[in-house]
């Protein structure tokens, strides 16, 4: 856990050019890559959850 909070730090600071460049690099096409990661999208865990619920009808 603690890598992963220092990689966001390093990362935080980076420009937005050398960020699109970091996602260029291993996503050059930039697709929406939430579903393979996930397996679904958007998580049924994510839909059935009653907060997620509750602030979706605070949209409508």
């Amino acid at each position: 856990m603690r890598e992963a909070i220092e990689a966001e730090k390093r990362i935080k600071g980076k420009s937005r050019k050398w960020k699109e460049e970091l996602i260029s690099s291993f996503n050059p096409e930039w697709k929406f890559l939430n579903k393979e990661i996930v397996g679904e999208w958007p998580p049924k865990k994510v839909l059935e959850d009653p907060y997620f619920q509750q602030y979706m009808k605070k949209d409508n």
